[in-house]
């Protein structure tokens, strides 16, 4: 009878595992092995071709390790000249180098970082019992195992994480994944660096301290941007960090301690203001705005001086939704609400000009608009290079209900003209409104792209406010041509005033930059030319200069072949 060749391969299997286990352990039995075996074989463990290949490999890894922590030893037991710090040094590079690409050549590039701590901190243990310690030490000393252990542990991230982008590694980072893993392995430099700060923030800001007025988050993020710049300034100073080695790199040990610092300032804050989804205070929406203008002010000064990964583990953790959008929803009441304040605002632009709009109070309050939202845009940057998707809610909830906004003032300030020519004019004041309008929110939405690459935002915002202008044009050509109809009717009894009208009407289209007002003016000298004759031209432009009416002078030489 035939043997099974699974069963045959599983036997195999089984046998090579018991032999593996009991070389490895000669302590060990059959009965305490053999259960353990069956199990994983049974859940689909790695055969045992591989698992012996890993404990070789751990055996070396284990036996290096030895080796660098006797070199420490020496370092740390021989005068600070530097030779034997070096010597340590080199072993464990070739130990990383042994590491990568052990692991390289058995395709675990980016095994679990658990597998690398183990043999990483045996081989650090001299340093780690040392810095912890407290023991007076000669402080070159001090210096030189700070600077060792501060590049090992940086080193030893890059061979966790190798190729990685600069992205990558603040993702990575953000996630705060390894706290558990390195834990002994950072305990040194948290002890000394972070923890102090940790409990100097947490001590200033508690239920009932002055300095924790739920009204005045400002001053929490000010003492926090603080504690960093000490962070910076002592890491330096206690040499954790040297001029060649980059401190605010993508991946480096002060980046760990800088992310740690904001995890316990997130706790912190979120404890003292209960800045948490869905708690009352956030139903407050003052409470809520001025929090998060309060902690845009201090990302803007944070750049530079905190990692990028803390920055994104704050942001994350701060601009939450809900309270990003009730920032979004205030900041379209401010720009609507310009509208209607934009007269007052600008008042000296009605002093200053020679000529003010007829529709001044519209046409003050569509800029002062277009300056409070580019104002918002210009202040929410710094929150889209941390959460560019946040970039497609500024579109949706506060830029496309103002460019409503802005169509429906516009069009009632047009039908609120009692005249067919007031309209005109109105219109013509409003058509470089739209233009400029128009030209802000193309870039806004071109702006949210850049920023979201892969997020579909819609356009038709902008679209609709592209059609209401081209219609606005349409009208108001159509409106200039029935009004140089009727004041060219009888070409011989053209009246004064409607000369007066013409020429003020001329002087709004001609001082209009737009690509509506030089359709407005070519269609306008085209329609006089069909509507007169040459001589009656000539004659209108003679007494047109005599009177000084400037602008239907100008009109007349484009005219006049």
């Amino acid at each position: 009878m035939l043997e099974d060749p699974d069963g045959l391969q599983l036997d195999e299997n089984v046998l090579e595992a018991l032999v593996h286990a009991l070389t490895a352990d000669r302590s060990l039995c059959v009965e305490d092995c053999l259960p353990h075996i069956l199990n994983e074989i049974a859940h689909g463990e790695p055969d045992v071709g591989v698992q012996r290949r890993r404990g070789t490999r751990g055996r070396w890894e284990h036996a290096n390790a030895a080796e660098v922590a006797e070199s420490l030893e020496r370092a740390l037991n021989s005068r600070a000249d530097g030779k034997d710090w070096s010597a340590a040094e080199d072993g464990w590079n070739m130990f990383l180098c042994g590491i990568g690409s052990g692991r390289r050549a058995h395709g675990e590039v980016r095994e679990a970082l658990k597998a690398l701590v183990g043999p990483a901190t045996q081989a650090l243990a001299p340093v780690l019992e040392f810095l912890v310690s407290g023991a007076n030490v000669h402080e070159e000393r001090l210096m030189f195992a700070r600077g060792f252990y501060a590049r090992a542990v940086s080193s030893l991230l890059r061979v966790h994480l190798p190729g990685a982008t600069e992205k990558e590694c603040v993702m990575w980072l953000r996630r705060c994944d390894w706290n558990k893993e390195l834990e002994e392995l950072l305990s040194p430099f948290l002890q000394c660096e972070v923890q102090p700060l940790a409990k100097e923030l947490a001590f200033h800001f508690q239920q009932g301290m002055k300095t924790a007025r739920r009204e005045e988050p400002q001053h929490f993020f000010s003492f926090l941007l603080q504690l960093y710049e000490r962070y910076n300034a002592d890491t330096r100073a206690h040499g954790w960090t040297s001029p060649n080695m980059e401190a605010q790199g993508s991946i480096s040990l002060l980046a760990l301690g800088s992310v740690s610092l904001a995890s316990i300032a997130v706790s912190v804050f979120r404890g003292v203001y209960g800045w948490c989804e869905g708690t009352k205070f956030l139903a407050s929406r003052d409470f809520t705005v001025h929090g998060v203008n309060s902690f845009i002010d201090f990302l803007d000064r944070a750049r530079g001086i905190i990692h990028g990964g803390a920055q994104l583990l704050l942001a994350e953790s701060i601009f939450f939704h809900s309270a990003f959008c009730v920032f979004l929803e205030t900041a379209r009441v401010a720009a609507e609400r310009s509208f209607t304040t934009g007269a007052r605002a600008l008042w000296r632009q009605e002093f200053l000009a020679m000529e003010p709009p007829r529709a001044f109070h519209t046409v003050c309050g569509a800029y002062h608009m277009l300056r409070c939202l580019e104002a918002v845009i210009r202040r929410l940057g710094v929150v889209f290079s941390l959460l560019p998707n946040y970039a497609v809610s500024l579109w949706e909830r506060t830029i496309t209900p103002c460019l409503s906004t802005f169509v429906c003032v516009c069009e009632a300030a047009k039908e609120s003209c009692h005249s067919n020519l007031d309209a005109v004019v109105v219109s013509l004041e409003i058509l470089s409104c739209a233009h400029a309008m128009h030209s802000a929110a193309e870039e806004w939405m071109e702006q949210c792209c850049e920023v979201c690459s892969g997020v579909e935002i819609s356009t038709s915002p902008l679209e609709r406010l592209a059609l209401w202008r081209d219609e606005l044009t349409r009208g108001t050509t159509q409106n200039v041509k029935q009004f140089l109809a009727r004041i060219f009717a009888e070409p011989g009894l053209l009246e004064w005033r409607d000369l007066q009208a013409w020429d003020a009407l001329l002087r709004v289209v001609s001082s209009g930059k737009t690509p509506a007002h030089a359709v407005v003016y070519e269609d306008m000298r085209l329609s006089l030319t069909r509507l007169t004759s040459e001589e009656q031209r000539n004659s209108l432009k003679e007494y047109c200069q005599i009177t000084s009416m400037g602008a239907i002078v100008a009109l007349l030489g484009n005219t006049v072949a």
